[in-house]
């Protein structure tokens, strides 16, 4: 049968088949190594509490809301973060992902943002300030495995419960 010829369950079957098996190539690893750019690396979870997850979908959600259209390649891993870093180079995009990595990681920002004090470089105060004292790699390279953890998740459940 044609995907023409397939009824609409089918085809959704299909889609939701075609997500799972993307996911299931994306495995998010346990820890993120992250570097600030005082040359501190920082090992996190690259796992978050509900509420925070929660926080950083809503923000991220904003990026429905804006103009143009926003393009992401699901190849694998490093082709959605090399779409993020491409995408960071809008300053309101670049905004909302220093939020969600502000929610995701906010002790260590914090902990830099110190450090930056006491050495008298400048940075932002708030979420900005992680794209003061991060480069885009960290800031996007600890955002994207809470992203495809949450996403493989849910993939899974949604196939069972297609099943």
């Amino acid at each position: 049968m044609s995907e023409l010829e397939k009824t609409p369950a089918q085809a959704e079957e299909t889609s939701l088949s075609s997500i799972t098996d993307l996911l299931e190539t994306l495995v998010p690893p346990k820890s993120i190594n992250i570097e600030d750019i005082f040359g501190n690396e920082y090992k996190v979870s690259s796992s978050v509490s509900a509420r925070r997850q929660i926080q950083i979908l809503r923000e991220f959600d904003k990026l429905k809301d804006m103009d143009g259209e926003i393009s992401i390649d699901f190849g694998d891993m490093m082709a959605i973060m090399n779409s993020l870093v491409e995408l960071a180079m809008n300053e309101k995009i670049f905004s909302i992902l220093c939020n969600c990595f502000y929610l995701a990681h906010e002790d260590i920002v914090k902990k830099t943002m110190e450090q930056a004090k006491e050495s008298n470089t400048s940075f932002t105060n708030g979420s900005l300030g992680a794209g003061d004292l991060f480069g885009i790699e960290e800031i996007v390279a600890g955002i994207v495995p809470l992203f495809i953890r949450l996403a493989r998740r849910t993939g899974k459940a949604l196939a069972t419960l297609a099943a």
